[in-house]
């Protein structure tokens, strides 16, 4: 009769016998000494002994069986041992968990922005998980873009089914698999310290999700409304040349129509304005137009990443940078009439305008 030692490895309950019990708690032990002097030792001793938990639980079945001193051995050489990493033996001497590197996709909840589709895409295909993101959203931005907002993408359909679809990587062995690792003591390690191990899940709360959700929906609002705005004023610029010729048409036509609506002499402004002024209205009248759009794209950018606003606060830099346009371009209005006899219908014209 042999006898049975009961532990938790994991959380979770087993059967040992004796001979099992010691290799165990040697290997352990020997783990702990390894780690105990590095600052995320505690966790990666946590994360080894989970990994343990599921090799045994594999070996042993859902049934309550004793684990066999043959099993321990074959759950440690699947992990391997610290001298391994010491001596900085081979990665393909050591037993492989995952020896033929197949990848399985999963969610990566430790890499998220919503619900680790693309973190996920990112890890099956090896890639960068920004550009993933990026390609969904030019994907996702496009139609509406190309269509003057007329159009709509079937990528966030998308996204949703996947999320539903996909399993999340929630676990370490899911971890290895999704990137085809073997996962033994060195990935666990190199996990934790890289900081892709896995992170419990922030969007629990139901509240938390919907509001995430709705963020990012206002957030691709504004940044179509943005973009669209700066298409269709590059567009206007260029056609109309007002930004890289001084008798602006845009401008100057405007003006004519102000001048004539109050029986001023437009064509004498005309005359006698300076080049130098003709392009700072053209300058200041564009920042006008193109700062809010600008504004907009932070915001979107801002609500789709959720990101930390800088201490130099750059949406109110823009802001103000807008307003301060707004004065500049009425105090170069303002030295501009000053060159007709109409000053005073000039501006009385347009204090009311602006005010």
């Amino acid at each position: 009769m042999n006898k049975v030692e009961k532990v938790s490895i994991g959380k979770c309950a087993f059967s040992l016998d004796e001979k099992a019990y010691a290799a165990i708690k040697d290997y352990l032990d020997s783990l702990n000494l390894y780690y105990s002097k590095m600052d995320s030792g505690k966790e990666i001793l946590e994360g080894i002994e989970e990994r343990m938990a599921e090799l045994l639980l594999e070996k042993t079945g859902n049934e309550v069986n004793v684990v066999s001193s043959d099993v321990a051995k074959e759950v440690i050489e699947i992990l391997g041992r610290p001298e391994v990493i010491e001596e900085g033996t081979p990665e393909s001497d050591a037993p492989k968990y995952n020896p033929e590197g197949k990848k399985r996709l999963y969610r990566d909840p430790s890499n998220k922005i919503l619900g680790g589709v693309c973190s996920g895409l990112a890890a099956y295909f090896n890639t960068d998980t920004v550009l993933i993101r990026v390609l969904f959203i030019v994907l996702t931005l496009l139609p509406g873009v190309l269509t003057w907002g007329h159009g709509s993408s079937i990528f966030p359909l998308l996204y949703i089914i996947a999320w539903i679809a996909m399993p999340k990587a929630d676990t370490l062995r899911k971890q290895c698999e999704m990137r085809g690792q073997s996962l033994g003591i060195a990935d666990i390690e190199s996990q934790y310290k890289d900081g892709s191990a896995f992170v419990k899940d922030d969007y629990s709360d139901f509240w938390k999700v919907a509001g995430r959700i709705c963020g990012i929906f206002v957030g691709i609002v504004l940044l179509m409304m943005g973009i669209s705005g700066l298409v269709a004023g590059g567009l206007a610029a260029f056609g109309s040349t007002a930004i890289f010729h001084l008798d602006s048409q845009f401008v100057m036509n405007t003006l004519q129509e102000i001048f004539e609506s109050f029986g001023s002499s437009y064509y004498g402004f005309n005359a006698s304005i300076s080049p130098l002024v003709r392009v700072l209205l053209v300058v200041f009248g564009s920042l006008i137009y193109f700062l809010p759009c600008i504004g907009l794209i932070y915001a979107g950018i801002h609500l789709i990443f959720n990101l930390k606003s800088p201490s130099w606060r750059p949406g109110l830099v823009v802001f103000i940078l807008w307003l301060l346009s707004i004065v500049a371009l009425f105090v170069m209005l303002i030295i501009a009439a000053s060159s007709v006899a109409a000053f005073k219908s000039t501006v009385t014209a347009f204090i009311p305008f602006l005010f």
